[in-house]
C-alpha cells in the first residue's frame, strides 16, 4: 500500500479544517449589511483619537497587499506542481495531461478570481455516487427538494432524468420562478446535458454564491471529463455505500492495486465524502480508520440516509399541518445527515482554496508517482541480483559437470589429540571428497591405461625387430586415446554450454525489453543484441578442447619424435656393440682363443647394456612428458571453460546487470532530488495555509 506520510496529510488537513472555519467567521462577518457596517465604524471612529485612523488605512492596505501575496503564493505553487508532473509522471500517461490540464485550469481561475467582483463569482459542485446502491437520487432529491414548495416543482425534481437517459450528467441552477424553465419546455426542447435543470430550490438560494450542482450518473469508472469535473469542483461530493464499495477501494492511497480503485488520484482534501449508512450519529471516533489515509479531514466526513431523508419530506408535504409529521420531518433532517450535510455546503471554497486543495492532491499523487518509481528502482535490482545469479549458477553448474564437486575444503582445527575430526576429515584438515566427478582427472586416467602399456611393451628386444613402427604405435596409442578417452569423455560434459548461453541470452533480452519505460534503455539493448550477433558470441565445446590437442600435439613433435629416434639408435648401437665385440675378439686372437672370446663377449655386453640404458631413458623421458601432459591437462581445460563462461555463456547477463545498476543508480539520484522538491512544494502548500490563517486573523480583527 503505498500513502503519504501521516504528518503531510495531518497538517493538510488541519491546515484546511482551521482555513475552512476562519473563512466561514469571515463570510459572515462580510455579511453584515452597509448600513449597519457604516454605523459600527463611526461608533469606532467617534470613541477613538483622531490618531487611530492611520491603523485602520494601513490594516486595509495591508489586507489588500495580504490577498494579492496569497494569490501570488497559489499561483507559484501551481506552476511548480505543473512542472514537478511533467517531470516525474510519464509523458505519454494519462495521469501527466490530466494534472497538468487541471492545475492549468485552476491557475487561470484563481488569477481571475480577483478580478469578478464577490456578486459575479460562481461555484461548482459535483455530486458522484459510486453505484446504484448509494443512493444518489434519493439524496439529491432530498437536498433539492422543499416540502413547503409547489407539488410540480417537486415532482420536476423528482423526475429531473427524465428525457436524459442518454446523458451521463444532469447541471441544476438556480432559478427565482419557473416561467424559463417550463416555457423551454413548451417550446420543444429536449433535454440534455447542455440544458441545465433550473429549480427554484430554498436549498441553491441560501448559499453565499451562484452555484451549478452538477450530478453525475451512478458508475465505478468516470471518464476523462467526468474525472476533471469531479477533481476541478470547488465542493467535490462522492456517495459510497460501504457495503458494496469498500473505503479501501476508493483511492490509491488505501488500496495496493491502483487498478482496482474507483478514483485513480488521491483526493483532494474539500472534498466531502458521504458514507450511507442506516445510522448516522456518529463522531469522529465512529469514522473508519481506513479515511485518514484518504487526505481528507474527519469533519468532511459524513455518514447520511438518502432514503430516510426523502421519505420525511415527502411524510411533511403529505400533511404539513400535522406536528407529528413535522416532528418526523425534523427528526429524519437530523438522523439522516441531511442538515449536516447543508450546513457543510454554506461554506463553499474559493478559487484560492480550492488551488490549495488540489495542490495538496497533486502532491500525494507525486509522491505516489515517486514511490512506483523506487518500487521500479527495487524490481530493477532484483533483477540485476536475478541475472547474476543465474548466471553463476549456471557457471557453476557447468564447473561442476567438468570438475565434480570440491575435492578438498580448508579447515583450520587445534590439532589437539584430545579434538576429534568431522568424518570425512584428514588430519591434514582438508575434507576429502568421496566419489569425485573430476571428468578431466578420468579422461586421463583412461587415457594412460590406453597409452602407457603400449609404452612398456616396447622393450628393447623387440623394438630390435621393428625399431621403425614405434613412432607409428605410440603416435596411434596416443589417438585412441584422444578419440577413445578424452573426447568422449570430456564432451559430454562441454555439451551444455550452447543451451546454457542460449536459456540465458532469452531471459536476459526479455527481461530487459520489459524493464518500465524509464528504466529501459535502448542503447543497452542495442550493444546486448551487438554481443548476441558477433561471430565469437557462439560457444564450441570441441574449441575447449584446442589447448589440450595442442599439448598432445607438442608430446607427439617432442617426446614421440625422441623416442622413435632412440629406437633407430638402440638397433644402431647393439649392431655397434656386436660388431665391436667382433673386433675386439679378433684382436686378441693372438694371445689366445679364450682369450679372444672373452674379451669379444665383455665388450658386446658392455655396449648392449649401454643402449639398453640409453633406450630406457628415452622411455622414462616419455613416461615423463606424458606424466606432464596429464596434469596440466585439467589447467588447460579449465581454462579454456573459465574463458569460455566470461566471454561467451555469461557476458550477456552480466553485461546486462551491469548496466542496468548503472541506471538504476542514475534514477535513483534523479528521484532523490524530485523527492526533494516535492518536499520543498508540500512545505510552501503548509506555509500557504498557515499565512493565510494570519491574514484571515487580521481581517477579522480589522472587521471588529
Amino acid at each position: 500500500m503505498r500513502t503519504c506520510p501521516s504528518s503531510s496529510l495531518r497538517a493538510h488537513r488541519e491546515a484546511y479544517s482551521l482555513f475552512q472555519r476562519r473563512s466561514t467567521e469571515s463570510y459572515y462577518k462580510r455579511s453584515l449589511p452597509l448600513f449597519r457596517l457604516q454605523a459600527t465604524l463611526i461608533r469606532k471612529l467617534s470613541s477613538t483619537v483622531s490618531t487611530s485612523a492611520p491603523f485602520f488605512a494601513s490594516s486595509a492596505v495591508q489586507h489588500q497587499n495580504g490577498d494579492r501575496l496569497q494569490h501570488a503564493h497559489t499561483v507559484t505553487a501551481l506552476y511548480t506542481a505543473r512542472e514537478l508532473i511533467t517531470r516525474i509522471l510519464p509523458p505519454q500517461s494519462p495521469g501527466s495531461s490530466f494534472w497538468v490540464d487541471v492545475l492549468r485550469e485552476t491557475s487561470d481561475e484563481v488569477c481571475r478570481s480577483n478580478l469578478v467582483s464577490k456578486e459575479h463569482k460562481a461555484a461548482t459542485i459535483v455530486f458522484y455516487p459510486v453505484n446504484e446502491f448509494s443512493g444518489g437520487d434519493a439524496l439529491v432529491g432530498a437536498l433539492l427538494q422543499d416540502p413547503f414548495y409547489r407539488e410540480e416543482e417537486n415532482a420536476r425534481i423528482s423526475s429531473r432524468w427524465e428525457g436524459r437517459e442518454q446523458d451521463t450528467r444532469l447541471d441544476i441552477e438556480y432559478a427565482p420562478t419557473l416561467i424559463d424553465d417550463v416555457q423551454g419546455d413548451s417550446e420543444g426542447v429536449h433535454p440534455s446535458s447542455s440544458h441545465p435543470l433550473r429549480v427554484s430550490s430554498s436549498f441553491l438560494a441560501s448559499l453565499p454564491f451562484p452555484v451549478r450542482l452538477i450530478e453525475l450518473r451512478p458508475t465505478r469508472e468516470l471518464s476523462e471529463d467526468h474525472l476533471r469535473l469531479l477533481y476541478t469542483a470547488h465542493i467535490p461530493i462522492i456517495l459510497l455505500n460501504p457495503l458494496t464499495t469498500p473505503l479501501t477501494m476508493l483511492s490509491p492511497h488505501t488500496s495496493s492495486n491502483e487498478k482496482a480503485t474507483v478514483l485513480p488520484y488521491p483526493l483532494p482534501p474539500n472534498t466531502l465524502l458521504l458514507i450511507t449508512s442506516p445510522s448516522t450519529i456518529s463522531t469522529s471516533s465512529s469514522v473508519p480508520p481506513s479515511v485518514f489515509e484518504l487526505g481528507i479531514s474527519p469533519d468532511r466526513v459524513l455518514f447520511v440516509d438518502p432514503a430516510r431523508a426523502l421519505s420525511s419530506i415527502h411524510a411533511l408535504r403529505s400533511n404539513p399541518s400535522d406536528a407529528r409529521y413535522i416532528q418526523q420531518y425534523s427528526d429524519g433532517a437530523l438522523g439522516s445527515g441531511l442538515s449536516a450535510l447543508r450546513r457543510q455546503l454554506q461554506t463553499i471554497p474559493t478559487s484560492t482554496q480550492k488551488g490549495d486543495a488540489l495542490l495538496s492532491a497533486a502532491v500525494g499523487v507525486l509522491r505516489i508517482s515517486l514511490d512506483s518509481a523506487e518500487e521500479e528502482l527495487r524490481e530493477a535490482s532484483s533483477l540485476v541480483r536475478t541475472l547474476r545469479s543465474e548466471a553463476a549458477r549456471s557457471e557453476e553448474d557447468a564447473r561442476r559437470a567438468m570438475f565434480g564437486p570440491a575435492q578438498e575444503m580448508e579447515v583450520l582445527y587445534d590439532h589437539s589429540p584430545s579434538q576429534q575430526l568431522p568424518s570425512g576429515m584428514t588430519k591434514a584438515g582438508k575434507a576429502t571428497a568421496g566419489g569425485n566427478g573430476n571428468k578431466v582427472q578420468a579422461a586421463m586416467t583412461r587415457a594412460g591405461e590406453t597409452v602407457l602399456p603400449v609404452l612398456d611393451n616396447l622393450t628393447w628386444w623387440r623394438v630390435l625387430w621393428a625399431p621403425d613402427e614405434v613412432g607409428w604405435r605410440m603416435r596411434q596409442a596416443v589417438r585412441d586415446a584422444w578419440v577413445g578417452c578424452i573426447t568422449s569423455g570430456l564432451l559430454p560434459a562441454l555439451a551444455s554450454l550452447p543451451s546454457k548461453q542460449t536459456t540465458l541470452l532469452t531471459s536476459t533480452l526479455s527481461r530487459s525489453a520489459a524493464l518500465p519505460q524509464s528504466l529501459r534503455s535502448h542503447v543497452l539493448l542495442n550493444a546486448l543484441n551487438q554481443l548476441a550477433h558477433a561471430p565469437s558470441f557462439t560457444v564450441e565445446p570441441r574449441a575447449l578442447l584446442v589447448p589440450l590437442e595442442r599439448r598432445l600435439a607438442r608430446l607427439d613433435k617432442g617426446s614421440t619424435t625422441a623416442l622413435a629416434h632412440g629406437a633407430q639408435v638402440l638397433l644402431l648401437r647393439v649392431a655397434g656393440s656386436l660388431g665391436a665385440g667382433v673386433g675386439t675378439g679378433a684382436l686378441m686372437l693372438a694371445h689366445g682363443a679364450g682369450e679372444a672370446v672373452g674379451a669379444g663377449l665383455f665388450v658386446v655386453a658392455m655396449g648392449v647394456r649401454w643402449a639398453i640404458g640409453r633406450w630406457d631413458k628415452v622411455r622414462k623421458g616419455w613416461r615423463a612428458d606424458w606424466g606432464r601432459v596429464k596434469e596440466a591437462a585439467e589447467r588447460d581445460v579449465q581454462a579454456a571453460l573459465d574463458q569460455a563462461l566470461e566471454k561467451q555463456v555469461s557476458i550477456i547477463p552480466m553485461q546486462a546487470a551491469e548496466g542496468i545498476q548503472n541506471i538504476v543508480v542514475t534514477r535513483k539520484d534523479e528521484i532523490t532530488q524530485l523527492r526533494r522538491e516535492v518536499d520543498k512544494l508540500d512545505a510552501v502548500i503548509i506555509n500557504s495555509a498557515n499565512r493565510k490563517y494570519d491574514l484571515f486573523t487580521q481581517d477579522k480583527l480589522c472587521t471588529e
